[in-house]
């Protein structure tokens, strides 16, 4: 972790609202006497914080690790619209996954309404083979308004991650089961007039039970007669 204080750990910290109330005091008795970087491992090391969390804390950050009801604990990923963050829930106390559109998109008309299109679509869905969009608004906290969406969390690894970290390539019956899988949600898609239209390893999610999911619906595609128009504003 690199350091950039101005202010006391323990002050920003607080300014955060990560911690509630009785666990902030918990930490803060048992390390207290700490400060800086010695602060910041010890409450990593104590399971309070994540180490993403600290380092935005130690570099100035403290005020983009919330937005609305939402505490950010990890980067999930990047994208060309925005970047994905495990995140808690304050009104479920669940963790779940949130897409924020990117900060230079949020005065862009075109990259909004391709990523409300998605969120719309996703609420849409429910299928095993799916990830679940549960949720879908704007806020105001981190830089101005902006689009958000809330996703289920799935614990799992890409298609690409695991043949990239295999020994080798997938066995035939687990290629076959996979693609199995990833062809029942896209035939569920098709079924509501949709189309993925970015069906790639990078966006094909397996877990430790081989349970397969496909994700993100940048370009996913309502039925022509009804999203026509959005879709066009979209792709300015």
């Amino acid at each position: 972790m690199t350091q950039a204080l101005k202010k006391s750990f323990w002050e920003m910290l607080a300014r955060a609202r990560v911690l509630r109330p009785e666990r902030l005091q918990q930490v803060r008795e048992s390390f207290g006497e700490l400060e800086g970087l010695a602060a910041a491992r010890q409450v990593v090391a104590s399971g309070a914080l994540t180490k993403f969390q600290a380092e935005e804390i130690i570099n100035g950050r403290w005020r983009k690790l919330r937005g609305g009801d939402f505490i950010l604990r990890d980067i999930l990923g990047f994208g060309g619209m925005g970047t994905a963050y495990v995140a808690i829930d304050e009104k479920t106390r669940q963790t779940v996954a949130i897409k924020l559109l990117g900060e230079q998109h949020k005065h862009e008309a075109g990259m909004r309404a391709r990523f409300q299109l998605e969120g719309r679509a996703g609420m849409e869905l429910s299928h095993p083979n799916v990830v679940r969009t549960l949720e879908l608004g704007t806020i105001t906290e981190l830089y101005g308004e902006t689009d958000f969406m809330v996703m289920e969390l799935f614990p799992g690894v890409t298609l690409l991650e695991g043949i990239q970290f295999s020994s080798g390539p997938l066995k035939l019956d687990a290629a076959c089961d996979v693609i199995a899988q990833a062809a029942s949600g896209l035939n569920y898609l098709h079924k509501l007039g949709m189309v993925h239209r970015d069906v790639k390893p990078d966006n094909i999610l397996i877990n430790s039970d081989g349970e397969v999911k496909l994700l993100d619906f940048g370009l996913t595609l309502a039925d022509k007669s009804s999203q026509d128009d959005e879709f066009s504003l979209a792709m300015i």
